[in-house]
């Protein structure tokens, strides 16, 4: 046996399979030597190692049953390359990956006030080191908040150049949305309202929605309107720990969701409350106001649809009880990360005619954000090198 290191795992509790050591081959054949990428996929459950033909401290030489010679990589750096940050991202999989055990679950009454602990932008601009721990904060609690950023036309350059995990992903009202107060009477959209605006996620009649949803504070005089914050995996993990058979039901029916947009197309899509990866949960979707009941009846049985309400109002009762919303003012200036995947956000009534409430909404991608944290982390500390894969 010739040991490889897999995610870390040096104590032999992990395998290879045959066909996965093929699927490995770092060869010029095999695998692109620029990104990396595999140029072919050996899916034949019935390969198998012949011959090991030599053995360093980066690759096994190897002979395979179809024919092929090649090297498999024994550790990070030689599978994927020295100057790709793949030793450094070990450092950060868990959150990553979306391990609830990388996770700090909060409530408005537990760990509110550590997730909603502003950062200031001056300092966020300035030094690289507070910029990364703004962004591994925001993969931790789901939220991050930057106070004091400047006011300008096109906000966009905050995401993509001073906080680094752009580009700015388009929606169907552009790359910038404007929420601003428009009415106070029934059936304009509540959002441009000074109504309680309930805690929900953005863009969930989306196939996918949203990753990242960015809330810039451009004018609040008004009085009242404070933005609410809710963790879903914290409520959802007590629900998991009290009425297991009711989470289950969350991570099992399907949803479905319908908007149309005046002017624009009709809009529609299908999700499950909770989604899970394993024993994690990964997404969460949950926008009652947008959900389409005739869809959702037509595709499910009355006795599927008494569990799933059963199921929604457990969840959703506690998502509402006072001790669980987290509450601050959206200051002029400030830039909220939230995890639209994971955190509802809201907004508190307001008093009409008390002054003015004006946000832009920008939306980003997770795959962007760890980029910017690998790239942080070798510029503070420099790139990795043979010796840091060795001793990792």
């Amino acid at each position: 046996r010739v040991a490889i290191t897999a995610g870390g795992l040096t104590d032999g509790s992990k395998q290879f399979l045959h066909q996965e050591s093929r699927n490995l081959c770092r060869c010029v054949q095999c695998c692109s030597q620029y990104s990396f990428a595999k140029t072919m996929v050996n899916v034949n459950d019935g390969v198998q190692i012949t011959k090991i033909l030599d053995v360093d401290a980066d690759f096994i030489s190897a002979k395979w049953s179809d024919g092929h010679t090649g090297i498999i990589p024994r550790n990070t750096n030689s599978a994927y390359g020295v100057e790709s940050g793949a030793t450094i991202l070990e450092q950060y999989m868990d959150l990553v990956q979306r391990k609830n055990k990388a996770h700090t679950f909060w409530t408005g009454e537990n760990g509110g006030d550590t997730a909603l602990e502003p950062f200031q932008y001056a300092n966020v601009k300035a030094d690289k080191e507070a910029l990364q721990a703004f962004l591994l904060h925001f993969l931790e609690y789901g939220v991050a908040i930057l106070k004091n950023c400047p006011i300008i036309e096109n906000p966009v350059s905050l995401l993509n150049e001073d906080l680094r995990y752009g580009p700015v992903q388009d929606t169907i009202y552009g790359s910038v949305v404007e929420i601003k107060f428009r009415s106070s009477t029934d059936g304009e959209l509540v959002a441009y309202t000074n109504n309680e605006l309930p805690t929900h996620t953005d863009f969930s009649f989306y196939t996918k929605t949203p990753d990242i949803l960015n809330v810039y504070g451009v004018e609040n005089t008004v009085v009242g309107g404070e933005s609410t914050y809710v963790d879903t995996f914290g409520v959802l993990n007590e629900v998991r720990e009290e009425r297991p058979d009711l989470f289950q039901i969350l991570t099992e029916v399907d949803v479905y969701y319908r908007y149309a947009v005046p002017g624009k197309k009709l809009n529609v899509s299908s999700h499950k409350v909770v989604e899970m990866r394993g024993e994690n949960m990964y997404r969460v979707v949950d926008m009652f106001c947008e959900l389409d009941e005739l869809e959702f009846v037509r595709h499910n049985d009355i006795e599927t649809r008494k569990k799933w309400w059963e199921a929604y109002s457990y969840y959703r009762n506690k998502c509402t009880e006072p001790r669980t919303p987290a509450a601050r003012r959206l200051d002029k200036g400030d830039l909220i990360m939230i995890d639209n995947c994971r955190v509802l956000h809201g907004r508190k009534p307001f008093v009409d005619g008390t002054g003015e409430r004006v946000m832009n909404l920008m939306y980003a991608e997770f795959s962007h954000v760890i980029p910017a944290i690998l790239d942080l982390h070798m510029e503070i500390h420099g790139k990795p090198t043979k010796e840091d894969s060795a001793a990792a």
